[in-house]
């Protein structure tokens, strides 16, 4: 399928709701919150960007499991425009993430990572903030010292 592939950094807005298929396939949705703050002429601006995905397989299992609503998260895939009816007969239109990979961020945050029976390594995101907070209130932080970063 084509798409325009696409990498987001957020924050997930909810906890991913996972469902089953008739034939047993596993996924799950879920909204990633993406802020983007300017400051101009002194002026602070903030625009948020809320993102729609959708994960499937075995990756919609372990994100269940594995992170929730507050959560930093990056996530890569394809975003594809879908078509659907609703209830009144009405058709709508939106634009979905199909998610390729997810992974939680450790940016401000900590995770486990456990081997699954597959052999496969997966985020068992058991994410905490380093002062021991959620994520709901998370505000961009971009100056990093050189203290915090040997890269710097």
């Amino acid at each position: 399928m084509n798409g325009i592939e696409i990498t987001a950094v957020g924050n997930m807005t909810r906890d991913a709701e996972l469902r089953f298929s008739a034939g047993g396939k596993a996924w799950a949705t879920f909204s990633v919150a993406v802020n983007e703050i300017s400051n101009s002429q002194g002026e602070r601006k903030e625009n948020v960007s809320f993102i729609d995905c959708k994960v499937f397989g075995e990756q919609a299992e372990y994100l269940v499991e594995s992170a929730g609503k507050g959560n930093r998260v990056f996530v890569t895939g394809k975003l594809r425009d879908e078509k659907w009816t609703d209830q009144t007969g009405n058709e709508r239109r939106s634009k979905t993430l199909y998610v390729d990979e997810i992974g939680v961020s450790v940016r401000w945050a900590t995770a486990q990572i456990t081997k699954k029976g597959n052999g496969t390594a997966a985020a068992a995101a058991t994410a905490t903030r380093s002062n021991g907070g959620d994520f709901s209130s998370d505000t961009a932080q971009s100056a990093v010292s050189s203290e915090e970063n040997p890269f710097i």
